[in-house]
C-alpha cells in the first residue's frame, strides 16, 4: 500500500538518522513509528505490542509499580493478559 506522508524535513533527517543506526530503510521505520512499536520510551513501545505491566517490569528489569504508574501518566489502559488456556466446560 501506498502512503503519502507529510514530515518536516529536520523530522525527517531524524528518522533517517536513526533508521540507519539500526540498519532499517526509512519505511521500516516510519511504519513502526505509526504503530508506535519505535517510540523511545520503552513502556509505550512495549505497552504498543500489548505487553502486561508485569512483562514489561521483566523486560526492562523495572519494578511493576514503576511501570504501572509511568503507563498511568501516559495515559495509556493496562493491558489484559492473554490466555492460551482454554477452560474446558464442565459436562
Amino acid at each position: 500500500m501506498r502512503v503519502t506522508v507529510d514530515i518536516p524535513d529536520r523530522e525527517w533527517w531524524r528518522i533517517a538518522s536513526v533508521a540507519d543506526l539500526r540498519g532499517q530503510k526509512v519505511d521500516e521505520m516510519v511504519a513502526q513509528i505509526a504503530l508506535g512499536l519505535a517510540h523511545p520510551d520503552p513502556v509505550r513501545r512495549l505497552h504498543a505490542v500489548g505487553m502486561t505491566d508485569a512483562q514489561i517490569a521483566s523486560e526492562t528489569g523495572l519494578l511493576l509499580g514503576t511501570i504501572a504508574a509511568r503507563r498511568r501518566k501516559l495515559g495509556l489502559p493496562p493491558n489484559k493478559k492473554r490466555s492460551t488456556i482454554r477452560k474446558r466446560d464442565a459436562a
